[in-house]
This record gives structure tokens, C-alpha cells and sequence, in this order.
């Protein structure tokens, strides 16, 4: 009985030693920077005893000595650390990722989204749409309340028509102003090109911030009256020593509706039963079952391949990109092909005081522009003609040759400059050909003065060239060089782009 007690005793002396409340103290710091923090809370797990630091990011706290200490500060995660006897701590607090992807690019700086007042939207790029986008457009289509975007038309390398919250003018553009890593681009077209958009590979963009309000006029003046669309691309980063990636993928486009119209054998009954099949409209008709809308129509096929590789050397984040883009339009002989690349170098000096971010972007694009009025002309011409003129002769009359194609004659055997042009003819005969160069850059440099966090100076030294050259051509003697106007001995060239 006596040992009994005496263990007994030993136990809740245990419990009385682990209990004793000894005199804790330490300083809490940023991991990265090694700066104090002032106003970091300490409180010992499982009670609400605690303390807060001084300017010095210092601390003192009585506590059990097997107590664990819980230290929180606004942006920064959360620690836990045993005392397990120990008096003297430092701590180090890392911050909080999340919380810094509530950071939100504005134009002039950035700030967390508790801080807006204007109207900005964000939306990161892998939330975008997926597959075969040529332009960053497409990427944007039904993702952001409040912006419409319409596409021109299905043509490879197309433009679209982007209106922020509705147009707010009847004659001048309601196009948004794009900023590309603090590069503003008006938009406007150029030359050969569907849109100067199409230049930017949709790959390498890492986020779009959309500034919709008048906060963006007051940033960027006039140009933004329709609203602003900051796109900051991919950087390097010095997480990660040595990386390479691949993206590409295939894609097969048809039309999901052809335009309902007469058949060979309704027309035919039609112009037969309301002229009579004796009269000189019907002696017009042909044998052929031509379907002019499977003639000019095609199961267009499309690729998209880029190469990225980043990292770092020494302490000099980079990265590099490579994109290739060929895309066929649904509309035979229309193309669009780019090859694209860009560099971009982000390193920083003097402990983050100092970040110069170098962002270079170019592009070579070819286009292959399809006359889009052969979709009319397929749904007017007579579907009882063959394509071909199966009596075609190149020796024979050049005026009557139509270059193998089946066009309309007079009565003195010309051509007849008031009739439909042969569909196909429409698209096969011209050759409307586009060459474009483009390229944008800049170097940026972001100070903040030692000693004052909230005195920076901001430099953005900026560039954006483009060259253009193209050629629109019309074979001789095809039947569109007739309806159409080109010249009738000759093939029609007109002036470059």
C-alpha cells in the first residue's frame, strides 16, 4: 500500500515539474527579407494567453514549459513551435501564397482586391479556353462578366470585336487598349494582317487583369476609353534551376450547316415549269448535280506547337519560347501560319531594391486571304453546271476558256460580266498573299529608394515595330477576272499592303 502511494506521488509531481511556467522570449522576422515584424501575435496553444511585438519584432511570454507557441501575422502562414523547455527563440514567418495572388495588377501598380474601388476583373491563363486559340481573343471569349467579344468571321487569324460594359461611341472605335507587359497596343490593324493580336502567342500569356471603369481613362488618357486589358506574359523564376515544356495539339474544323437551297432536279423543274421546258431559259440548263457549297468548303485541319524552356543561371531568371501555328479555314484556300518566339530576363540587385524585367516578343505570319464572296456566289449559281467546262481547250479562244472552269457566255461567245462566277473559280483564280513582321520590347526598371518602402521610381523604356507586304493577284482570263473586273489579258496586280 505504501508503494502505491508512493508511485502515486512520483506521478503528480511529474505533472506539477511539466506544468511549471518558465519566462519565454524571442524576435518573430520575414524569412526572405529578415526584417522585423511589428504586431505578430504569440499565443500559447489551447488557452488566450498572449502577446504581441514591439518594433524590434521582440517578445516575452510566461508559459507552461511544455507549451507550444502559435504565431500569426496578416499575410504570412501560420507557426506553431514547442517550447519544449527552451527560453530564447527566433522565428521566421514565410508568406502566404494565396495571399499574394489576391494581388491584382491596375495600370499604374498593383493592389490586393480588398483595396479596389474601380471595377477590375482578373483571370489567370489557365482558366482561359483551351485548344487552338490563334489569338488572345479567343482565349477571352465567355470568360469575363461584362465583355462581349464577337469574331469577325471563322477566317484563320481573325480579329474579334471586344466591347467592355458596351460601346460608348457611335463613329469612333469601341476597342479596349491592350497592354502587354506595360506596352500598350492601340489595337488597330495592320496591314496583311487579320489583327496585330494575332502576333502574340496566346502560350506564353500568363494572366489578364480588365480595368473597366473610368479609372482606366484617368490612367491612360483617352485611348482607354473602351477599357483597358493588361496581359502580362510568363517569366522566368528562380524556383526552379532547369525546365523545358511542350505544348501542342491538333485540331479538325467542319461547317455544322450548310445553307438550304434547290437541288439540281428542283431547280431544274422550277425553270422548266415556269418559262417551259421549250424556252431559252431551260435550253440554259445543264446535266450536272453540282453541290456549289461542298465545292468551295473544306474539312480544315490545324496545328499548334510551342517549346519553352526557363530557369535560372546564377541569379538570373529567364525564359525562352518558341510557337509554330498553321491553321486552315473551313474555306478552301484559306491559311494562316506563324512562327513566333520570345525572351524574357526578370533579375533583381541590390536585396530586391532594384528589378529590371526585359521582355522581348516577335513574330513572322503569312496569310492566305480566301475571297469570301465565292459563299454567295455558291448559293446562286445554277446547280445543273458542271465545275469544269468539259470542252475546255487552251488553244482555243481565250475569252471562251474560263482557264478549265465553267463560266457564262453570251450569245457572240464572250463572257458575260454580268453573270455569277463560278464558285470554285472564285477562290482557286485569286491569290491574295500577306508577309508580316512584328516585334515588341521593353526594359523596365523598378527602384525602391533604401530606407523609404513607399518611394519607388518606375522607368519602361518600350518599343513596337511592324513591316508588312503582300500582293493580291487575279489570273488572266478566269471567269472571275471577267465578272469581277480584273483585267481580261492579263493578270490583275494590285498595290502591297
Amino acid at each position: 500500500m505504501r508503494a502505491l502511494v508512493a508511485v502515486f506521488a512520483m506521478f503528480v509531481l511529474g505533472i506539477t515539474a511539466n506544468a511549471q511556467q518558465i519566462s519565454v522570449s524571442g524576435i518573430v522576422k520575414d524569412a526572405k527579407s529578415g526584417e522585423a515584424i511589428l504586431g505578430a501575435s504569440i499565443l500559447e496553444k489551447g488557452t488566450s494567453k498572449g502577446v504581441i511585438t514591439n518594433f524590434d519584432g521582440a517578445f516575452t511570454i510566461s508559459v507552461a514549459s511544455n507549451a507550444t507557441l502559435v504565431v500569426k501575422y496578416l499575410g504570412y502562414l501560420t507557426v506553431e513551435v514547442p517550447v519544449s523547455g527552451k527560453t530564447s527563440f527566433i522565428i521566421q514567418l514565410k508568406e502566404d501564397a494565396i495571399a499574394l495572388g489576391e494581388v491584382v495588377a491596375i495600370g499604374y501598380g498593383s493592389v490586393k482586391k480588398n483595396d479596389l474601388t474601380g471595377s477590375v476583373v482578373a483571370i489567370s491563363a489557365d482558366k482561359t479556353n483551351k485548344g487552338l486559340t490563334t489569338s488572345l481573343t479567343d482565349m477571352l471569349a465567355g470568360k469575363l462578366a461584362g465583355v462581349n467579344i464577337t469574331t469577325y468571321g471563322g477566317a484563320p487569324g481573325t480579329g474579334a470585336s471586344v466591347l467592355i460594359r458596351g460601346g460608348s461611341s457611335i463613329y469612333a472605335s469601341n476597342d479596349p487598349l491592350y497592354v502587354i507587359d506595360g506596352i500598350p497596343i492601340d489595337g488597330s490593324t495592320v496591314n496583311g494582317l487579320q489583327t496585330p493580336l494575332s502576333e502574340i502567342n496566346p502560350q506564353d500569356i500568363e494572366t489578364f487583369t480588365v480595368l473597366k471603369d473610368a479609372s482606366a481613362t484617368a490612367i491612360y488618357g483617352s485611348r482607354a476609353s473602351g477599357g483597358v486589358i493588361l496581359i502580362t506574359t510568363k517569366k522566368g523564376s528562380l524556383k526552379n534551376k532547369f525546365s523545358v515544356s511542350y505544348d501542342g495539339n491538333a485540331s479538325v474544323s467542319t461547317i455544322e450547316k450548310e445553307v438550304s437551297v434547290l437541288s439540281a432536279s428542283q431547280f431544274s423543274n422550277f425553270i422548266k415549269s415556269y418559262w417551259g421546258a421549250t424556252s431559252p431559259q431551260a435550253a440554259l440548263l445543264g446535266t450536272s448535280n453540282t453541290n456549289w457549297q461542298d465545292q468551295i468548303f473544306q474539312t480544315a485541319t490545324s496545328q499548334d506547337h510551342n517549346v519553352s524552356v526557363s530557369g535560372y543561371t546564377g541569379k538570373l531568371p529567364y525564359r525562352v519560347s518558341v510557337g509554330y501555328t498553321d491553321q486552315n479555314g473551313v474555306l478552301k484556300t484559306s491559311n494562316f501560319q506563324r512562327v513566333s518566339a520570345a525572351l524574357n530576363l526578370n533579375p533583381t540587385f541590390f536585396q530586391d531594391h532594384l528589378k529590371v524585367n526585359l521582355n522581348l516578343k516577335g513574330a513572322h505570319s503569312t496569310n492566305r486571304f480566301a475571297e469570301t464572296g465565292a459563299i454567295g456566289s455558291a448559293l446562286q449559281y445554277d446547280p445543273t453546271q458542271s465545275v469544269y467546262n468539259t470542252n475546255y481547250n487552251p488553244n482555243a479562244n481565250p475569252l471562251q476558256a474560263g482557264n478549265g472552269y465553267t463560266m457564262w457566255l453570251g450569245n457572240n461567245g464572250t463572257p458575260l460580266s454580268l453573270g455569277t462566277a463560278n464558285p470554285l473559280s472564285v477562290l482557286t483564280e485569286e491569290n491574295n498573299i500577306s508577309s508580316v513582321n512584328q516585334s515588341i520590347g521593353n526594359l523596365q526598371f523598378d527602384y525602391t529608394v533604401h530606407g523609404l518602402s513607399a518611394l519607388k521610381a518606375h522607368l519602361n523604356l518600350a518599343y513596337d515595330v511592324s513591316e508588312s507586304n503582300g500582293s493580291k493577284t487575279i489570273n488572266a482570263n478566269s471567269p472571275m477576272s471577267y465578272v469581277w473586273g480584273s483585267k481580261k489579258n492579263g493578270a490583275g496586280e494590285y498595290d502591297p499592303y
